[in-house]
């Protein structure tokens, strides 16, 4: 019969939980994308919980997109959620023409304990260099070196990091996400672009410095109004 407050491991609740019928509160990010779900799908109770997060502005003056990071989710690193793997690594192939034939820099951060490692050496071309150098530091450290980060496949809760950063962030799909995978961040503050629909906007980005500004700038105010809610 004791209340329970319950905060997540990662910020947000992409997962549901197992609540017994207990009186639960959940407190999370208020960038949480949705409600929080028990196995019988009913509504958590929930309240937006800020975590002291000390956000920065984006960059003041405009600037052309020179370099793309892309961040890989660890579940998708190691594939538990992919039916199509290949499909995945195609998605990521594209991303990586397109900066080739745009001269934009692109890398690629994920963890180096997931399988993932070995795939994009073998079927990208990505060396062991270039995928140590971008888990060094901080990914707010990576994202400061990149005008645009991409999410790839299911959300990762490091994007929140990102976003605190005021680096902006656009979340990339080859496929579309369930429910319980897109959930983690608001997609309305993180949008959420299929590659046929991306692609243009990276290339609006990469030829009018401006419009990349004014999306930064609009995503963080709409994160700064959820820290204020919280």
């Amino acid at each position: 019969g004791v209340r329970t407050v319950m905060v997540p491991h990662a910020k947000v609740y992409p997962d549901p939980l197992t609540s017994y019928g207990h009186d639960i509160l959940c407190l999370g990010h208020p960038l949480q994308g949705g409600d929080v779900l028990d196995l019988d799908s009913q509504r958590m109770p929930w309240a937006p919980l800020h975590f002291g997060e000390a956000r920065q502005a984006p960059p003041a003056v405009p600037q052309p997109l020179a370099t793309l990071g892309i961040v890989l989710n660890a579940v998708s690193l190691n594939c538990m959620c992919i039916v199509d793997v290949q499909a995945y690594l195609d998605g990521l192939r594209q991303l990586r023409a397109w900066c080739a034939a745009q001269g934009v820099a692109c890398r690629i951060r994920c963890r180096p304990n997931g399988s993932v490692m070995s795939l994009l050496g073998e079927a990208l071309g990505v060396t062991d260099a270039e995928l140590v150098r971008d888990q060094e530091g901080s990914i707010a450290d990576f994202g400061r070196a990149c005008g645009l980060v991409l999410g790839y496949d299911v959300p990762t809760s490091g994007m929140l990091e990102l976003l605190a950063a005021g680096v902006p962030v656009l979340q990339a799909l080859f496929r579309r996400l369930g429910p319980q995978e897109w959930r983690a961040l608001d997609a309305d503050v993180v949008p959420q672009r299929m590659l046929g629909d991306l692609l243009p906007q990276l290339a609006q980005f990469r030829s009018d410095p401006l419009a990349l500004w004014r999306f930064g700038h609009q995503q963080a105010a709409r994160c700064a109004a959820g820290a204020a809610a919280a």
